[in-house]
């Protein structure tokens, strides 16, 4: 269940009442295969959608979603 198919097709549109999916920066940095920490730093830089709980951070899903649709512009 979820995963990163689940980034690329999401299957439903959520209600407004649903907690959103929070991925990983492992997740995000497989589906952007990228390996370097570093590189990750610098989209969190460029505006990542994330939130930061202690030193770990979490990326709301359909926040990522959107941010992925607006890179080509």
């Amino acid at each position: 269940m979820g995963g990163i198919n689940s980034v690329l097709y999401p299957k439903t549109t959520k209600k407004t009442n649903e907690l959103d999916r929070m991925l990983t920066t492992k997740e995000v940095m497989e589906h952007l295969r990228i390996k370097d920490k570093h590189t990750f730093a610098d989209l969190i830089k460029q505006g990542l959608p994330h939130i930061k709980i202690g030193s770990k951070y979490l990326i709301p899903e359909s926040k990522y979603i959107s941010w992925i649709n607006t890179l080509g512009d």
